[in-house]
């Protein structure tokens, strides 16, 4: 199975480096915890060593990771993380050197495209390179002897070759996987009416525009899941919609369109706001404690039969 990387945030995404490192090195890999930890996540004292990671020296280990966007938009940020990373590697070299490293292995998320010169891959291979030639030049001698950048590729052919980190790290994702598709096929048995939208099913020329709270900027929700979930407004015999997806997919967005051509206004409830001093409310308590002046009126309401 592929490893979803994205469904990992900052801090687990580092975990998992400092794991892979672990899972290879063992006791010559020193990990460093939260706080600030000297660009470090990890370090390797070896003279030399061969594997799916080269640690030439005193070797570096750093984790940088980014939430969801565009190609253009990664490579932006990318560009932006290996220059803030090598500045503070010349003030060292100016300051401490002895701080600096032999080797330094720069780890992300995202996919570094393989395209020969256009491609991330050789385009931040090559940032690095011109950066230590600038300052060989000046300096004599290059910042960084040895610098390797890896993406997400990288990661999940180190994982490929690790499967007890990858259960640490991934196995509840294959466990829910699993679940998901027993309670689809047993939903299928039960409901023949029932449909899965796939993801190449989405025309986005006919997404539909919604304003949310607290954005500027309006945001799509798929016509073609937003006209399934409307049609479900109408068949009381569909009790349930699940939308299951990464973060910042636009599942909340999709949940809230269907609100969008309703006379009546919408209500949008957190789900950490239905608890009350540890106690769990229905939605209609929560109405109740939020609107007193209509709480018999919610009341009669929540007693009938939907």
């Amino acid at each position: 199975m592929i490893a979803k990387l994205q469904t990992l945030d900052a801090d687990s995404f580092e975990r998992l480096i400092q794991a892979l490192m672990t899972a290879q090195f063992g006791y010559r890999v020193r990990i460093y915890g939260d706080g600030p930890d000297g660009q470090r996540e990890a370090m390797i004292e070896c003279p030399e060593y061969e594997g799916y990671l080269q640690a030439k020296g005193k070797t570096i280990i750093q984790a940088k990771y980014k939430t969801q966007g565009g190609r253009e938009e990664d490579w932006h940020w990318l560009q932006s993380m290996l220059r803030r990373e090598l500045d503070a590697f010349e003030k060292k070299a100016l300051t401490r050197p002895e701080l600096l490293p032999d080797t330094w292995v720069f780890y992300t998320n995202i996919v570094l495209t393989a395209a020969q010169d256009s491609g991330m891959q050789d385009q931040a291979d090559c940032y690095v390179a011109k950066r230590n030639e600038a300052f060989e030049k000046k300096h004599g001698r290059k910042l960084i002897e040895h610098i390797y950048i890896h993406g997400a590729d990288a990661v999940r052919s180190m994982l490929d070759a690790s499967p007890r980190v990858y259960e640490r790290f991934f196995g509840t994702e294959r466990a829910l996987r699993e679940y998901l598709d027993r309670l689809l096929e047993d939903t299928r048995k039960e409901h023949p009416s029932f449909k899965l939208m796939q993801p190449d099913e989405l025309d986005p020329r006919l997404f539909p525009r919604i304003e949310t709270k607290g954005r500027r900027e309006e945001t799509d929700a798929p016509a073609s899941v937003w006209g399934l979930i409307a049609e479900s407004w109408e068949q009381p015999e569909n009790h349930s919609i699940v939308i299951e997806g990464a973060g910042g997919i636009g599942k909340t967005v999709t949940l809230l369109s269907p609100t969008v051509p309703l006379p009546a206004p919408a209500l949008y409830v957190h789900l950490y706001e239905l608890v009350h001093k540890g106690e769990a409310l229905s939605l209609s308590e929560y109405l109740q404690k939020k609107m007193p002046e209509y709480a018999q009126e919610i009341g009669r309401l929540a007693a009938k039969d939907w």
